[in-house]
Formats: C-alpha cells, structure tokens, sequence
C-alpha cells in the first residue's frame, strides 16, 4: 500500500476528492513512515494529477535554540521541484547558518545535495534576522546529472560553515531524528 498512496491523492481532480483520500494516505504514511508528519495536506493537483504540490501545517523544529522552522511547502515550479522552508529566529543567530539538504536514495545513502546559505528574501544572513520575523528559504531539489528524477526523502539541518558542526534539534514534531540533528520530510517527488 505504500507505494500506491502518491496515486491515490494524485488521481484526484478536485479538492473535494483529494480530502477522503488524504485521511486514508495519511494513515498509510505514518504507517510507512513515522517520520512523515502527520498534517500533510495537498495544494492542488494539475490536470494530469503529476504536480500535486504538498505543504506541512503546524510541523515544527527548534534548531539551536536559536532558529525555528516552522513548516514548509513543496511544488512543482517550471518543471522542477520546489522547496519552501518557514523560519523565524527565536534567538539571536550566533553566526551565519547554511542548511544542508540531502536526498536520500532507497537505501539512505545520499543521491545529491541541495545545501545553501540561510538567507531571508533579501539576501540577508541569519545574523541580520529579526526576532520572531518570518523568513521563506526557496530552493530547488534537482537531481544531479547521473542522477534520475524520482522519489526521494529530505534529509535538512542547519549547520556553522566554518566548523561543519550541525545545530541540534529540539522540539520537533516532524517525528524523531535519528541523529538529533537533522529532520526527515519523505516520500518528496525530485526533477
């Protein structure tokens, strides 16, 4: 049943449609996979149903203590595919953060990387953030050359470029990390 609950939202045409389907998916999803948050929703599905976009409601992480992530979004945009990741600074960032996204293949090694700077919309570093002010990190998760579009889980956690050292996370409702550091956002459609 795993495989077959991305058909069972994407062949819906309407909203209408997609809500009964979405409480039988997100049953399987937890039950496939318990790092899935369990408040996904979709947000609407092209004629074809193959841009189905998807958004976390209420799915939150603190990461240091510092930054809070506090959902996010993913879409189809110009034929590939799009990431929008909420933050906010409960705390003043100690130094300029970069967030490191990994794709993991089936096997959890990593297929491609899409890590960048933490920026806000204007361009500016995380120590220039103001306090509680939303900030939206846009990015694409592009397969690299070698690598095929498909199915690949996010692996995402903010790290001190000078040092690598990740931040740790806390409070997260986006399931348990398995190393402490970083949360999982599976099942993410890459091209």
């Amino acid at each position: 049943m795993c495989n077959n609950v991305g058909m069972l939202i994407a062949s819906s045409y309407s909203r209408a449609a997609v809500a009964p389907c979405l409480v039988a998916a997100m049953i399987a999803l937890a039950a496939c996979s318990p790092s899935r948050p369990p408040s996904v929703e979709p947000t609407g599905v092209g004629s074809s149903g193959a841009d189905l976009s998807y958004s976390s409601q209420g799915a939150t992480a603190l990461f240091g203590n510092e930054l809070s992530l506090a959902g996010y979004e993913i879409r189809s945009k110009d034929g590939h595919t799009e990431v929008e990741l909420r933050w906010s600074a409960v705390k003043k960032p100690a130094v300029d953060y970069r967030v490191f996204v990994h794709a993991l293949d089936g096997s959890g090694g990593i297929a491609f990387q899409a890590d960048h700077d933490l920026k806000d919309e204007a361009g500016e570093p995380t120590t220039a953030w103001r306090l509680g002010e939303p900030v939206s990190d846009r990015f694409f998760v592009t397969p690299w050359p070698g690598h095929a579009a498909g199915t690949y889980t996010l692996r995402l956690g903010v790290f001190i470029p000078k040092n690598m050292q990740s931040l740790a996370v806390t409070n997260s409702t986006f399931g348990p990390p398995a190393d402490g550091r970083s949360i999982i956002i599976a099942h993410v459609e890459c091209r």
